[in-house]
């Protein structure tokens, strides 16, 4: 095939075809309401995927899970 004929086909955007979500809103939301104290890997274990995946679903919705392992290491050495 030349490339003048090339340049001539109409150029159209393919639908994509998307894969179904792994975490389902209403169950992350359910699951992070009755968990407050998980961490991401403990979600992401619970819905089998993907720690970044967690992460990227809450930051979408607005949720932050703030847990600093180091913060619960050091007020056991001060008590």
């Amino acid at each position: 095939m030349g490339t003048k004929s090339r340049n001539r086909r109409a150029l159209t955007d393919k639908p994509r075809q998307r894969s179904p979500r792994k975490l389902p809103k209403d169950q992350l939301l359910a699951y992070v309401e009755q968990h407050p104290d998980a961490y991401l890997r403990e979600i992401a274990e619970h819905f089998s995927c993907a720690i970044n995946a967690v992460w990227k679903a809450l930051r979408k919705y607005n949720i932050t899970l703030k847990k600093d392992d180091n913060l619960s290491r050091t007020e056991s050495r001060k008590g």
